[in-house]
């Protein structure tokens, strides 16, 4: 390179990116300590590059089948996971680092791109005429907002999902090149831009499906910005710009998606939409979203932290969309149409754009609200996200982009001071967060541990709902035959031997991570079984020519048919025609890109946008900051001080409401519960928080659910069965901690309007219920008013025109009685509605009268069969009952009448009885003549 090329460069640095670097330090610190965070998700992802490191190691350049996963059977994992993180922290793992090093790395890379990306996003986006100097700090500003969101230190110490990590640090640097791809006109930068977007596929695809329509959004916004309208040749030439970037991040990223898509209907991907899996019980609302940060409880082992934008990021969000609209609506200036003319970004432009930016963030929000369930339940394949709230992470990047335009409102001369000041206030306000537990020990893993932690109760190949299962496997559960080679370190031995016909030998050629091949002496023809499941890209070879595959009829593994005699099978994982024409669509992109680099290389080195430049004092001040803030933290604050942080007593948890303390045979106590609503109405779902603790270390894990019983115990309305408490295995429950678990029971619309039981319990790994220490399976939370959907109104009900009054409150409003002939059975339905509680509960009874008034048979019980007690009666609810009596046999039902009251079981009295006219009525009871089906 010569020295004037290197003096170019130098030029051509900006030397903010070290100060949004250095942003990155303090969090960097709390991850570099030694072992790793005790994480939801952080054991999976350690496994799974353990995995991807083994399959490179091998020779293997993309993973698609996991052959360690799933009891040593295999599984389709990254087909349908993207592979991109996980590759990349093999690599490094190859590289000498070790898988544990390997996937630090990757953590801290992600950390250092968080800033650095933001950055260069805000720095495109904001004014570059007129207001330039203010772009560089600006630009630091909202890099700040978007390292120092809630949802990174959740991620990072909590929920621990590296992939998603990864994705969220990649995403300014897509709008970054965007915006640089349509303010250019620039095949140069569309290419790269396209590149981007293919990479943020690879590295967590749902975060591409949640982030491809709004980056496409925002870039078609900018390139309308740019050029002052549809019609104006800078805004087309943006467009194609921007079209040509989204068609080569679609094409690049195909060798996933395409295959991932047409194999769907061989897993059992139906299987995430149940249960917490389901995208509308993952819903947030408006007050979670907006909420401040709390502070993290030592004591809890998985402390709650709410999906939340930010308090930092929600006031300067605001405030920098009241700088966006004073641009946007600015006058076109003869200094704009110059700037214009010279290819600045004006004022004007910029608030236009930013307008956009705060549409999209209202956009992201709101579709994570409660009131978005229908969209998600109709958005082909969004119900396959399973939480909404990962459209956090394009908010954030909005709320920060946003909110970095609030220092444009400061003075110039306050503008140093007010970056300093922000630089403290901005992680200050994630000051709870900064400062996580002392990290687990963990040591460098092997294949075993991947047999360990599934036999352990582990989620089966690192899939917590069995949703990448191929669907020729029967039995979810299958025995564990090859745990034993795994724990033992040697290779497993797929063949089935004992399928073998008597006399058979078996010789082992070749064990590899993706083939199986035997020499076999088979005395009769046979069906040799490899024990690993069979799935699209598996093929068969005897003696070197292809043979057909069968799956097992039951468990799906591998069956091949050889003939007697000596011969070679070989079994080998391969391509299919959807991964070919992914491939394909891989190398059309690419060839594209190649011709759009050649034909747009003049222009795209004529075009250049002016960023103006910043000074140094501002700089030096916020380079100074960043310094003294993470030496503060670091030497002074985590040391000396337990500022910002918490722990509460392990048998009291900070914020829980209601305590129990039931106790359970294996020495896990139930602390206590926080219920969201005490009334839901039928088809809601009914928010919970179960605390739990270990007394004693716990030897197998267990499973918890949560129950809403009738007040019988005998019907069961809505079940709610968790893998993990808390996502945490049992077996990891170490004493003195203890688990916070949320549940979101979903209340099936035809559940009764009744009070009913709130219970939980815990399954063994036997699957069975495991007792109370004090005797019972269940421990009783609380009841729960179950509310009619649509309550039912007096006016229109059957017998509505005849009501009788029963005592001072009830009131018959009122009723239906048909007779069948064959069988002879009378249906009732009484509607009952009281005025106030009542004080006790009735009986009701119901005899049925012949013509000469003999009673020939009783109907008598409580009220809904005892599911809802007339005590628990809501004032002004229309209560249904119904009832079904049988008749004795040579009964003649022409002609019975049916006799209705209440009464008390005490004493046998009878509630008396009064007409509309307020005629009391004989015997305190109420007669009403059958009418035949």
């Amino acid at each position: 390179m010569s020295l004037r090329s290197r003096l170019t460069l130098f030029r051509r640095f900006d030397p903010w990116l070290i100060a949004a670097a250095l942003l990155a330090v303090l969090p960097i610190l709390a991850i570099v300590r030694p072992g790793m965070p005790n994480t939801a998700d952080g054991q999976v992802h350690l496994l799974r590059t353990l995995e991807v490191s083994h399959l490179l190691r091998a020779g293997g350049l993309y993973p698609r089948w996991a052959p360690d996963f799933y009891l040593g059977y295999g599984y389709p994992f990254f087909n349908f996971y993207a592979p991109g993180t996980h590759l990349l922290a093999g690599l490094l793992a190859l590289s000498g680092l070790g898988v544990v090093r390997g996937l630090v790395t990757v953590q801290i890379l992600a950390v250092l791109l968080y800033p650095t990306g933001a950055y260069l996003a805000a720095r495109s986006l904001f004014p570059g005429s007129g207001l330039a100097a203010a772009a560089r700090p600006a630009a630091l500003i909202s890099a700040a907002l978007y390292l120092y969101a809630p949802l990174r230190w959740r991620e990072l110490f909590i929920q621990g999902n590296l992939s998603q990590l990864l994705a969220l640090a990649w995403l300014p640097w897509c709008a970054w090149l965007l915006t640089e791809a349509v303010q250019r006109r620039s095949a140069r930068w569309a290419v790269a831009a396209g590149l981007g977007l293919a990479g943020l596929v690879y590295a967590h695809h749902p975060s591409a499906f949640l982030a491809y329509p709004l980056l496409g959004a925002y870039a078609a916004a900018l390139a309308v910005s740019a050029g002052g309208g549809l019609r104006s040749g800078r805004s087309r030439g943006g467009l194609v710009a921007v079209a040509g970037a989204f068609l080569l991040g679609v094409a690049t990223s195909a060798p996933f998606w395409l295959p991932s898509l047409v194999e769907l209907r061989d897993v059992n991907i139906t299987a995430i939409e149940a249960g917490m899996f389901n995208a509308t019980r993952n819903l947030a609302p408006l007050a979670e979203l907006l909420a401040r940060t709390p502070a993290l409880d030592e004591a809890a082992l998985n402390p709650p932290m709410p999906n939340n934008l930010g308090v930092a990021q929600v006031a300067l969000a605001l405030i920098g969309l009241a700088a966006a609209l004073v641009w946007a609506l600015q006058r076109r200036s003869q200094d704009d149409t110059s700037a214009r003319a010279a290819d600045a970004w004006t004022r004007r432009q910029a608030g236009t754009a930013l307008s956009a930016v705060a549409a999209l963030l209202g956009l992201s929000l709101a579709l994570m609200l409660p009131a978005a369930a229908p969209v998600w339940e109709r958005i082909p394949l969004a119900r396959f996200i399973a939480f909404p709230w990962r459209l956090l992470g394009p908010a954030l990047l909005w709320a920060a982009l946003l909110g970095g335009a609030a220092l444009y409102l400061v003075p110039a001369r306050f503008r140093t001071a007010a970056l300093t000041v922000l630089l403290v206030l901005i992680p200050a306000s994630t000051a709870p967060y900064l400062f996580p537990r002392p990290f687990a020990p963990v040591a460098e893993p092997a294949l075993a541990d991947i047999t360990r932690y599934e036999l352990a109760g582990g989620a089966r190949g690192t899939a917590s709902a069995n949703e990448y299962l191929p669907r020729w496997v029967l039995d979810p559960d299958p025995a564990p035959v090859l745990a034993d080679d795994y724990l033992a370190g040697r290779p497993p031995d797929r063949l089935d031997r004992d399928a073998l016909p008597a006399g058979s030998r078996a010789t082992p050629i070749a064990q590899a991570p993706l083939e199986d091949r035997y020499e076999l002496n088979l005395p009769a023809a046979a069906n040799a079984r490899i024990r690993r499941f069979y799935f699209p890209g598996w093929r068969a070879w005897v003696d070197g020519h292809p043979v057909p595959i069968t799956p097992g009829a039951d468990d799906g593994l591998i069956e091949v048919a050889v003939p007697a005699g000596v011969h070679e099978l070989s079994v080998r994982f391969g391509g299919t025609p959807a991964r070919t024409a992914g491939g394909g669509l891989a190398a059309v992109g690419v060839a594209g890109a190649t011709w759009a680099l050649w034909c747009g290389r003049r222009a795209s080195n004529r075009r250049r946008v002016e960023r103006g430049a910043a000074g140094w004092r501002p700089l030096l001040a916020a380079i100074v900051t960043i310094i003294i803030l993470t030496g503060v933290k670091v030497l002074l604050v985590e040391p000396h001080t337990r500022w910002f942080r918490l722990r509460s007593d392990v048998a009291a948890p900070a914020g829980m409401t209601h305590a129990l303390h039931a106790r359970f045979a294996n020495g896990i106590e139930l602390i206590g519960y926080n219920l969201g609503d005490a009334a839901p109405r039928q088809g809601d779902a009914l928010a919970v928080r179960l605390y739990w603790r270990p007394l004693a270390p716990q030897a197998a894990d267990v499973r918890p659910f949560l129950h809403l019983d009738a007040l019988t115990g005998e019907v069961t309305w809505a079940n709610q069965t968790k893998l993990h408490a808390g996502d945490k295995p049992s077996t990891d429950w170490p004493v003195g901690f203890y688990v916070v678990d949320d549940y979101q029971l979903e209340i099936p619309v035809e559940t009764p309007a009744v009070v009913a039981l709130l219970r939980a319990g815990l399954l063994g790994d036997d699957g069975e219920v495991i007792p109370l220490a004090d005797g019972g399976d269940l421990a009783t939370l609380t009841t729960v008013r179950v509310c009619e959907r649509h309550p039912l109104t007096v006016q229109g009900l059957p017998g509505s025109e005849q009501p009788y009054r029963l005592g001072p409150d009830v009131t018959l409003v009122g009723h239906a009685v048909t007779v069948s002939e064959t069988p002879p059975v009378l249906a009732i339905t009484l509607y009952w509605q009281t005025a106030a509680a009542l004080p006790a509960d009735y009986t009701v009874f119901i005899h049925v009268l012949d013509t000469a008034g003999q009673v020939v048979a009783y109907g008598d019980g409580p009220p809904l069969g005892g599911w809802y007690p007339s005590s628990a009666w809501a004032a002004g609810q229309v209560v249904v009952d119904a009832r079904r009596v049988s008749l004795p046999t040579g009964v003649d039902p022409a002609g019975l009448r049916v006799a209705i009251g209440l009464y008390t079981v005490a004493d046998g009295g009878r509630l008396p009885v009064t007409d509309a006219h307020a005629a009391r009525q004989p015997d305190d009871q109420i007669v009403l003549t059958p009418a035949a089906r």
